[in-house]
């Protein structure tokens, strides 16, 4: 008697697409490319190309809905939104106003903002704007941590200044606060075991090997008042 032979079904291979793709599949298959054709050429079960016809417009208007929004759609695998959709929408109209007059802002800044504008609108008590809430946010929304280059937004015009110093003035006397009550304080890092950037080599050497930087690392607050 001959042993039975059992055939081994391979496991439905798990797809995960970006938007972007999904909106170059919807857009052949409008100009008439069969689901078979698409299915072969993105390497991609006929079943999750049918389900993309399915949802086309639904995928067309969150592609659209994120891009008013400045988001990185395209990029995007999901179209989960968020939670707190109301204070999601909030916190970026607000980033977008600051970073137009180029005030630089911080992770930290932006968990602040957000429970400022949960408390306004009537948000949910238990939400922490925490990290994770964060890097979600920054991912729906296109928004990465960059590097400032340049003086290109601290030209102030003579006027503002001026104005500036005088309301500030006007505000000290009015309250009858005195040169040492008037302090001006801002944080740092320091990171005070990490070696320098840069080296000098000789010349022979284009490049130096480095070292794994050490992260140890203190916050200093200096402040001082206006009598110095």
């Amino acid at each position: 008697m001959e042993p039975s032979t059992t055939k081994k079904i391979p496991k439905r291979k798990r797809v995960v697409v970006t938007i972007e793709t999904k909106l170059k599949i919807i857009e052949e298959i409008e100009k008439g490319s069969t689901i078979v054709s698409l299915s072969e050429k993105y390497d991609i079960p006929r079943t999750t190309i049918q389900d993309f016809k399915k949802d086309a417009t639904q995928i067309k208007q969150y592609a659209a809905s994120m891009e008013s929004l400045g988001g990185r759609s395209k990029k995007r695998k999901t179209m989960k939104k968020a939670l707190n959709e109301k204070v999601d929408e909030a916190l970026f109209l607000w980033f977008n106003q600051i970073r137009s007059k180029g005030v630089p802002l911080s992770g930290q800044i932006l968990k602040e903002k957000a429970l400022f504008f949960n408390e306004k609108l009537g948000g949910p008590n238990d939400f922490k704007a925490s990290s994770g809430w964060l890097y979600g946010w920054q991912n729906r929304h296109g928004v990465k941590k960059v590097s400032i280059q340049g003086e290109k937004m601290s030209s102030i015009g003579a006027n503002e200044i001026e104005k500036c110093t005088e309301n500030f003035k006007i505000f000290v006397e009015n309250h009858g606060f005195t040169r040492e009550q008037v302090f001006n304080a801002d944080e740092t890092g320091l990171n005070f075991k990490a070696l320098p950037k840069k080296t000098l080599d000789f010349c022979v050497n284009s490049y130096a090997p480095g070292w794994k930087m050490q992260k140890q690392r203190i916050t200093l607050m200096i402040s001082t008042n206006s009598s110095g």
